[in-house]
């Protein structure tokens, strides 16, 4: 009852929660101990070779709710960690992809930083800089600080800076 009443339920457009959900549905993760703990957790499943992805629904945002039905039919059928947990993180790139297309459109630039504790992420990231190599976009990556959130702030004091 408490999610039809939206008690305790917070709008959230973390990815890190998507993570952790997903780690939480697969046991992978149920409960953390230290921060970030079910996204580390879920990459020890990520398969060779494997090249699909989920689907997911964009209106004015992204959901991933066809991404977990697909997820748990696939849980039914018996599908792999291996494959789902690959799936998945092709899907978020995926995604991030999506929302980087529409961006450039819309402001008419080629070019993007990747910051944010998800792209911590080795095969996440490298993942993602494939697909917009493939797609003409000129990425940045944060090689002299955190691409976690010091350095979101960081690119946030730039932008501020630029914009005065």
């Amino acid at each position: 009852m408490p999610l039809q009443k939206k008690i305790n339920c917070p709008l959230s457009s973390s990815a890190g929660r998507l993570f952790d959900a997903i780690a939480a549905i697969l046991e992978v993760c149920t409960e953390s101990n230290y921060h970030a703990e079910a996204p580390m957790l879920l990459e020890n499943y990520l398969g060779e070779g494997i090249e699909g992805e989920y689907s997911f629904s964009v209106s004015k945002t992204i959901s991933f709710t066809p991404m977990v039905k697909s997820i748990v039919s696939d849980i039914h059928k018996k599908k792999s960690r291996y494959e789902i947990v690959t799936k998945f993180h092709n899907t978020i790139a995926r995604a991030a992809l999506f929302q980087v297309a529409a961006a450039s459109k819309k402001y008419k630039n080629k070019k993007v930083v990747l910051s944010g504790g998800t792209f911590q992420n080795k095969y996440l990231t490298e993942k993602l800089l494939l697909l917009l190599r493939q797609n003409e976009f000129e990425a940045y990556f944060p090689s002299e600080i955190s691409c976690n959130d010091g350095g979101i702030g960081l690119g946030q004091l730039a932008i501020t800076a630029h914009k005065k």
